[in-house]
């Protein structure tokens, strides 16, 4: 009984065992995708920081354009809460764009940026969450903006 029982055993912490490395091995994949997706990331990042500057300048143009009141208490939060997620998240990724971007660089270099960028993902993932908290705001103040503007121009 006591040899059924040393059996069971051996064939659950076996069982456990090739669990937990099967674990590992899904957790080393994807960190090897990360890394090797880090430029791509950083890429799409600043195209998307870019876009969002665009619009928040275009946005800016019309605030100074309305010159009402409640329309600035409104837009002037918004605005600075968006420019700042995106000076923000710039601050982590444009260094490490530059060095991906150039050629002359061995990859040493680029390497140790991906692993820097791997390393900050979590910190840069609450940038990117604050910035879409700020593009959803600035949305909502833009469309006012719009509304005053064609009100403006109606009468």
């Amino acid at each position: 009984m006591a040899e059924a029982i040393g059996l069971v055993a051996s064939i659950i912490t076996v069982v456990g065992l090739a669990g937990q490395l099967i674990q590992g091995c899904q957790n080393i994949k994807a960190w090897v995708g990360n890394f090797n997706s880090a430029p791509k990331d950083i890429q799409n990042l600043i195209r998307e920081l870019n876009s969002i500057e665009e619009s928040a300048k275009i946005t800016n143009t019309l605030r100074i354009k309305i010159d009402r009141r409640e329309v600035d208490l409104q837009l002037t939060p918004a605005l600075q809460q968006c420019l700042d997620a995106v000076e923000e998240l710039r601050k982590y990724i444009v260094n490490a764009d530059v060095v991906f971007q150039e050629t002359n660089h061995s990859r040493k270099p680029r390497g140790w940026q991906r692993l820097k960028f791997m390393f900050s993902k979590q910190v840069i993932q609450a940038s990117v969450d604050r910035l879409s908290r700020a593009k959803v705001q600035l949305m909502g103040v833009q469309s006012n903006v719009s509304l005053y503007d064609n009100a403006l121009l109606v009468s």
